[in-house]
């Protein structure tokens, strides 16, 4: 090959590198608001989550085989402040869970996170969660399952284990932000919510073989308590889901009862 060829070979080679860094960053990384979960009375139709095994891996190790426990909630893409929802199709259903009898002892660890509320420093007690996604539809009926898992083909959406946190011993009371207004694209428009301390931090993970290179993003989910501010109410609905590590679930989604903001 030419000299003139190869040159021309790896400008090309750069352009497309650097278009689709670009094409990646032009579609941000989805917030989330999190709603309460529970049974309905088609819970006698369900099989039993409890007893289900999943394999997890994130930046902090694994494979590690986890117990699933129940679907605790259902999270939807979200704006905060009038930010654009990027993926408004993937939602994410929370799945509680525990290492199999005989797995290591966690270690806690610190971390320095920042995300739109600020920087923090919390200490992960431990694992808690699995984050899987999932397509949702309001009433009794479960959706089909994504013909084509949308985390392969963008880096900003992926599965994620969770850890529970705390502050740091002696380290200053968290400050509440200024109460932000979420809309996701279902239920909520512009409403205002009181936000607490952070409550997990969710790293993304590669799940029985799904995301395979989710361990090696940068990008984390930071989640907050929150509640209504006064003066808001909010109606349960019914909800269908459909995730690979359980399969088809209806849900019985309640109030907001986290957010979840995109961080590093």
């Amino acid at each position: 090959m030419s000299r003139s060829l190869s040159l021309l070979s790896t400008m090309l080679v750069t352009l497309a590198a650097t278009a689709a860094v670009a094409g990646a960053q032009s579609t941000p990384p989805d917030h989330y608001l999190c709603y309460a979960g529970g049974a309905t009375k088609t819970r006698r139709t369900q099989e039993a989550i409890s007893g289900e095994r999943v394999d997890a891996a994130d930046r902090l190790g694994g494979p590690q085989r986890f117990k699933l426990r129940r679907l605790s909630s259902l999270c939807n893409a979200a704006g905060i402040g009038g930010s654009p929802i990027g993926h408004p199709n993937v939602h994410l259903a929370e799945l509680l869970m525990k290492p199999e009898k005989g797995a290591p002892k966690f270690v806690a660890t610190t971390r320095i996170v920042t995300d739109g509320f600020g920087s923090h420093t919390l200490v992960l007690a431990g694992p808690t969660s699995l984050l899987d996604v999932t397509p949702a539809q309001p009433g009794h009926t479960a959706p089909p399952d994504f013909s084509d898992d949308p985390t392969t083909s963008a880096t900003e959406i992926n599965r994620f284990t969770c850890y529970a946190v705390e502050p740091p011993k002696g380290a200053p009371k968290f400050v509440p932000p200024t109460p932000p207004t979420v809309t996701d694209e279902q239920y909520v428009t512009g409403q205002s919510f009181v936000v607490k301390k952070p409550t997990k931090l969710c790293f993304p993970a590669a799940v029985d073989g799904a995301t395979p290179g989710a361990p090696l993003r940068d990008t984390l989910l930071v989640c907050y308590a929150l509640k209504l501010a006064k003066g808001g109410k909010f109606a349960r609905l019914t909800v269908g889901t459909h995730t690979r590590t359980v399969g088809a679930r209806i849900v019985g989604r309640r109030k907001p009862a986290a957010l979840c903001l995109t961080g590093h």
